[in-house]
């Protein structure tokens, strides 16, 4: 068999060329990987509190345009890239469009939306100023909220889904991409990207109500999702669809300071149920002080009843003070302030 020499000048611009390419292949792996991670690297802005009063920062600016067989309109929202939460812009107004019910003399001045929670901040005669926790309400705006674990559920939903379920007449979505898919809870929903990456990085999974910034977890990039419609499945469900435009997304500077607000959480999930262990507590002591005053009643009259009289005066007092001893617990523990 005949050798092939290669001359050492050739054999070392081989080796030159060969290393140019593997090195231009490395570069172009490190820059995809970069590019990645810097979508889904640490925003710029603090993460804000975590549903307590403070110095809340926001640096993106969204005005979405929402349709329901509920309620429709256009609202105007700030977002922390860092951590997802939000606040409205005109308050009272937006949650009265979005049907949501008024708490009674209470003068709005921030509404601050925090993993489908929202925390509501004003005036109130009695409270003063006070910001009231509310649990997973059901208005569009947390309905629309979507977490870590609903787009792990969703994304993997997107293979066995049929895309020809989506819907196909919503104005202004033609030409773009779409993944339709639905979560456990059989809520179907379909997004429609902008064309390329975002440049909004974020380690979160969503940004915004619904429309904002997604982190498409089928090529690890985050993409702006222009329009959504979401297909409500659930019997018990405040609406049957709803449609989501982002009409406008830009970077902006807000900042709000609840710091000098107290903290009033009594409507919160955990405080609901919790005050429904407590109400069913007072319904059984009620009982119990019903039954002692149909005895207290029945005692002999004159001084022959006077210690049976006594007896059963004692316990309802000591029953009675207990239930304001507890009521007064929660109130304070939950920082509602109420009268002596």
């Amino acid at each position: 068999m005949k050798r092939t020499i290669i001359a050492p000048r050739r054999f070392s611009r081989m080796i030159r060329l060969a290393v140019e390419a593997f090195l231009i292949a490395c570069l172009c792996v490190v820059g995809n990987l970069w590019l990645s991670v810097a979508a889904w690297a640490n925003a710029g802005v603090p993460a804000n509190s975590a549903g307590a009063p403070g110095n809340y920062v926001f640096d993106l600016q969204m005005q979405v345009e929402i349709a329901s067989d509920k309620v429709s309109g256009p609202i105007t929202l700030y977002v922390n890239s860092h951590d997802g939460s939000m606040a409205l812009a005109n308050p009272h107004t937006t949650l009265w469009a979005l049907g949501m019910p008024d708490i009674p003399e209470l003068q709005i001045h921030h509404v601050i939306v925090r993993a489908g929670k929202a925390m509501v901040c004003g005036q109130h005669p009695t409270q003063g100023l006070a910001c009231v926790e509310l649990g997973n309400a059901t208005s569009p705006l947390m309905m629309a909220w979507i977490g870590e674990e609903d787009m792990r559920e969703y994304f993997a939903s997107v293979a066995y889904t049929d895309p020809d379920n989506a819907p196909v007449d919503i104005a202004g979505t033609q030409g773009l991409a779409f993944v339709h898919g639905r979560n456990e809870a059989m809520v179907a929903k379909t997004f429609w990207f902008d064309p390329g990456r975002s440049t909004v990085s974020t380690q979160m999974p969503f940004l915004g109500p619904g429309v904002g910034i997604m982190r498409d977890l089928r090529s690890n990039t985050n993409r702006v999702v222009r329009f959504a419609f979401f297909d409500f499945h659930l019997a018990d469900a405040p609406l049957s669809w709803l449609q989501l435009h982002l009409a406008d997304m830009r970077r902006t500077v807000h900042r709000i300071d609840t710091g000098r607000y107290r903290l009033i959480d009594a409507f919160s999930s955990e405080a609901v149920a919790q005050s429904g262990d407590i109400a069913s507590w007072m319904q059984a002591q009620g009982r119990q002080i019903q039954a002692w005053r149909r005895s207290l009643d029945a005692c002999p009259q004159g001084r022959a009843g006077s210690d049976c009289r006594l007896e059963y005066r004692n316990k309802i007092k000591q029953l009675e003070d207990a239930i304001k001893t507890r009521a007064r617990a929660f109130a304070s523990e939950r920082g509602v302030s109420i009268p002596n």
